[in-house]
C-alpha cells in the first residue's frame, strides 16, 4: 500500500540488508532497532486490520461486503498518514508515540464497535444504512490507520533507511503476522486476548524506541484498558449472553430471551431453540412426500434431528459445519435430550461442511432437509447454488425429497425478498425437474427427480399416529399451506424473477447492497437493476475516459499504468476474499493471511525489478504480462490452492509494474494519489457495484479491459518515440 515510494532512493543490496539485520540484532540489539521497527510495523499493522476486519463482520451481521469498504478505507486513511507526514521532521519521540497509540487504538475500536447501532439509533440485527454504515467504518479507523501510514516514513528517514527495504520488512512482518495468525491464533485465542498481547507488545517497543527507562511504567496501560473498557458486545446484543466461543469459522454467541435461545456466528443469525412449531413442520411436512428412513439434515439446531426419533425407520445424519457450534448448542439442551443426541444408534452426528461431505461420501438419502439460515451472506449462500443443489440431487434416491425453505412473509413481499426467494426458487428449478411450493406463510420448496404429490395414506397417518404427538401440525395447517390459490400467487410472484445463484455469482451480495439501498431510499439501486446492460456499459466508459484523462493530465502513459494496477491489485484482493468465501464458507480465519500474502509479492516484485536496472523499456511486456495473469483468474480460482498462488504470483507482478512505472513519475506524490485513487475506487466499485451485480466472470473481464486500455496508451507512446 505504500508501493509508489519506492524507488525514490537507491536501495541497498536485498541480500545484504538481510543479512545486516540478523547481526545487528544478534549482536547488536540497539542497532537492530530501527530494522525490527519496519518489521513490526507490517505486524502490528496487519494483525490489527484482521483483528478489526473480523470484529466488524460481527457487527454488520457477516456482511462481507464490510470486508470491501474496511480494504479500501484502510488504504487511503494509512496512505493519507504517508504522505501528510513525509513534510513533518522526523524524530524519534515522534516513532515511539505513533507505536504507543497504536496499540490502545485497537482495543478502544474493538471494545466499543457495537455501539454504532444504538448511536444509529437502530437494534442489533437491523440494517445499518449504507452511509451510516460508512460514516462509522471512517471514524473508527482514521486515527488508527493515519498512524501506521504516518510511522512508515517517519521510520525510513529517521534511521535512514532505504525505502523499499523498508517495505520489504513491513510486508514480511505482515506475512508472518497473517500466517501467525491463521495457522496458531484463530480459533484458539479469544480476540481480546490477542489485542492484548498487541497493545502490550506495541507499547514495548515504543519505550524501547523512546529510550528512557522512566517510560516503562507505561507497559501498564494496555492491562488497564483491558480490564476497565465495556463490552459492547454483551450491551447491544438482544437478551443475556449464555455462551460464548471462538471458532476458526468466527466468534460464536448463544444469547437467551424469554425462555429462546438464539445462535449467532461472526454476528449472522443462525438458528433459534427451542422452536417446536417449526421443527414439527419441517420434520413431518417432507415424510408426506417420502419414506424417512433415510435422513440428511444440513445445519440447524439439532432439535430437528431428534423429532425423527418419533418414526421407527428413521437412520438420521445431522451435518453440522462447526464443531463449537455444536458443542455450545449441546451444553444448553436438556439433559435428557443431550443423551438421546449423542447415545441414540439411529442418529449420526457429523461435523463437517455439507460441501465436502457430500464429495466424499456415496449414501443415498430418501430425505435432505438444508436447514440453513437463509443465504444472506456468502458463507451461506454456498448451500443454495447450483453447484451445491447438483450435489444434493447425486445423493437423492429415486423415491428421495429434497426439502428447504425461502423467507417466509404473511403478506407482503418486499423486492428485495422477492429477488432472493425468486433466484433461489428458479436455482433449484434448474436442478431438479419437480418442484413443488407450499404457501407464502410457510414457504416451504420440495425438489425431487420425480413427481411428488402429497401421499395421503401418509396423511392419514401422520393424524392418527399417537407416537408423533403433533402439538401444532393439523388439518388446517396443511389445507392452508398447500391452498392451489395461495401455491399459485407465491408461485408467479417467485417466477418474476430472472438470475441464478451461482458460486461466481451469489445473490447474497447483491441482496445485501439492495438492503442498504432500501434503508435510505434505494432509487438508485432499483435503476441500475432494472438497467444492469447500460449502467455496466456506463461505468466501463466512465473509468475508461478516467484512465485516459490520468494519462493526458500528468502527461505519462505510465500515470494511467499507476491507476490502473491501483485500482485492479486491490479489486483482486476483495475479489479473491469473497471467492474464499464460496470455496470454504468462511474468511474469519484468513482475512490477513490472505492481505499478507498479497503484500509479500509486492515487495518482492518491486524490489526485483529495480535490481534489474533499466526496467522502463520492459514496461509493455510486464504489463502484457500482468493482464494475462489476471486473465487467468477465473481458471486458478477455482481451487484454494490456486487462489493463494495467484494472490502470490498477482503481488509480485503487480510490484514489478509499480516500480517500473513510478521511475517514469517526476513527482512522488503525483504517483502516490493515482496509485491511491485507483486502489480506493477499485475496492469501492468492485464491493459495491460489480460484482454483487454482474458475478466474477463480467468484474474480472472489467478489469482487463482497464488494463489493456493503459497498455495501448503505453504502446502508442512507444511508436511515437520508437521504443
Amino acid at each position: 500500500m505504500l508501493r509508489c515510494l519506492i524507488g525514490c532512493f537507491q536501495p541497498r543490496s536485498l541480500r545484504h540488508s538481510l543479512k545486516d539485520f540478523a547481526c545487528n540484532m544478534v549482536a547488536h540489539p540497539v542497532k537492530g532497532l530501527p530494522l525490527l521497527s519496519a518489521l513490526l510495523l507490517g505486524f502490528f499493522s496487519i494483525l490489527s486490520q484482521t483483528l478489526i476486519v473480523r470484529a466488524l463482520l460481527s457487527v454488520f451481521s457477516g456482511n462481507e461486503l464490510i470486508i470491501g469498504l474496511v480494504l479500501s478505507l484502510w488504504i487511503a486513511f494509512t496512505s493519507a498518514g504517508s504522505i501528510i507526514c513525509l513534510r513533518l521532521k522526523p524524530e524519534r519521540f515522534t516513532i515511539a508515540l505513533g507505536f504507543a497509540l497504536s496499540g490502545p487504538l485497537v482495543q478502544v475500536l474493538l471494545a466499543l464497535s457495537w455501539y454504532v447501532y444504538p448511536l444509529s439509533g437502530l437494534s442489533f440485527g437491523e440494517v445499518i444504512p449504507l452511509y451510516k454504515s460508512m460514516f462509522f467504518i471512517v471514524i473508527l479507523l482514521f486515527p488508527l490507520c493515519f498512524i501506521y501510514g504516518a510511522l512508515f516514513p517517519l521510520v525510513v528517514r529517521y534511521f535512514s533507511l532505504s525505502p523499499s527495504f523498508v517495505y520489504g520488512l513491513e510486508s514480511l512482518g505482515a506475512f508472518l503476522a497473517g500466517g501467525t495468525f491463521s495457522l496458531f491464533f484463530a480459533g484458539t485465542v479469544p480476540d481480546r486476548l490477542l489485542v492484548l498481547f498487541l497493545s502490550l507488545f506495541s507499547m514495548a517497543l515504543s519505550v524501547w524506541i523512546a529510550g528512557r527507562r522512566v517510560l516503562l511504567p507505561l507497559i501498564v496501560i494496555p492491562l488497564v484498558m483491558h480490564i476497565f473498557l465495556p463490552d459492547s458486545t454483551k450491551e447491544v446484543m438482544a437478551g443475556q449472553i449464555v455462551q460464548r466461543d471462538y471458532s476458526k469459522e468466527g466468534e460464536v454467541i448463544i444469547t437467551e430471551r424469554e425462555g429462546q435461545k438464539n445462535l449467532y456466528v461472526s454476528g449472522k443469525h443462525l438458528f433459534s431453540f427451542p422452536e417446536p412449531r417449526s421443527e414439527e413442520i419441517l420434520t413431518h411436512i417432507p415424510v408426506l412426500f417420502s419414506r424417512p428412513d433415510r435422513v440428511l439434515i444440513i445445519g440447524g439446531s439439532p432439535l430437528l434431528a431428534l423429532k425423527f426419533r418419533s418414526y421407527s425407520s428413521s437412520r438420521v445424519t445431522y451435518l453440522q459445519f462447526n464443531k463449537r457450534v455444536l458443542e455450545l448448542t449441546l451444553k444448553e439442551l436438556k439433559e435428557r435430550q443431550r443423551s438421546l443426541f449423542k447415545e441414540s444408534s439411529w442418529l449420526r452426528p457429523v461435523t463437517e461442511d455439507a460441501r465436502a461431505y457430500l464429495k466424499r461420501t456415496d449414501e443415498l438419502y430418501d430425505i435432505i432437509i438444508l436447514n440453513s439460515a437463509f443465504p444472506t451472506t456468502a458463507s451461506l449462500n454456498r448451500f443454495y447454488t447450483m453447484e451445491f443443489f447438483r450435489l444434493v440431487k447425486k445423493h437423492l434416491s429415486s423415491e428421495g425429497v429434497f426439502c428447504l425453505s425461502l423467507m417466509a412473509v404473511p403478506g407482503y413481499m418486499s423486492e428485495e425478498m422477492a429477488l432472493a426467494n425468486s433466484t433461489i426458487y428458479r436455482t433449484v428449478k434448474s436442478i431438479f425437474p419437480h418442484v413443488r411450493i407450499t404457501s407464502m406463510e410457510y414457504a416451504l420448496l420440495l425438489a425431487s427427480t420425480r413427481p411428488i404429490g402429497l401421499n395421503q395414506k401418509r396423511l392419514d397417518t401422520l393424524f392418527k399416529a399417537p407416537s408423533l404427538s403433533l402439538r401444532y401440525l393439523d388439518s388446517s395447517i396443511i389445507e392452508d399451506m398447500f391452498s392451489p390459490l395461495k401455491r399459485e400467487r407465491f408461485e408467479r410472484l417467485l417466477l418474476e424473477g430472472r438470475q441464478l445463484n451461482t458460486d461466481r455469482h451469489p445473490v447474497s451480495y447483491l441482496y445485501n447492497v439492495l438492503l442498504w439501498a432500501e434503508t435510505h431510499g434505494g432509487g438508485w439501486m432499483k435503476l441500475v437493476l432494472k438497467n444492469p446492460l447500460i449502467s455496466l456499459l456506463m461505468i466501463v466508459l466512465l473509468l475508461g475516459l478516467v484512465v485516459l484523462s490520468t494519462a493526458c493530465s500528468v502527461r505519462k502513459a505510465e500515470a494511467s499504468v499507476l491507476f490502473s494496477i491501483g485500482f485492479t491489485t486491490l479489486s483482486v484482493v476483495t475479489l479473491s476474499a469473497f471467492v474464499y468465501q464460496s470455496i470454504r464458507g468462511y474468511i474469519y480465519e484468513m482475512i490477513g493471511l490472505l492481505t499478507a500474502l498479497y503484500m509479500l509479492g509486492s515487495a518482492l516484485g518491486a524490489i526485483g525489478i529495480e535490481r534489474l536496472g533499466n526496467a522502463k523499456r520492459r514496461l509493455p511486456v510486464i504489463l502484457s504480462l500482468f493482464i494475462l495473469l489476471l486473465g487467468m483468474y477465473l481458471f486458478f480460482s477455482k481451487t484454494e490452492a490456486g487462489l493463494w498462488l495467484f494472490v502470490f504470483l498477482f503481488g509480485v507482478m503487480g510490484g514489478a509494474l509499480f516500480g517500473v512505472s513510478t521511475a517514469a513519475i517526476e513527482r512522488v506524490e503525483i504517483a502516490y494519489a493515482l496509485d491511491l485513487s485507483g486502489a480506493f475506487f477499485g475496492a469501492l466499485t468492485v464491493t459495491l457495484f460489480l460484482f454483487p451485480l454482474f458475478g466474477l466472470n463480467y468484474t474480472v473481464g472489467f478489469l482487463v479491459y482497464l488494463n489493456l486500455l493503459s497498455l495501448l496508451l503505453v504502446l502508442k507512446r512507444g511508436i511515437k518515440r520508437g521504443i
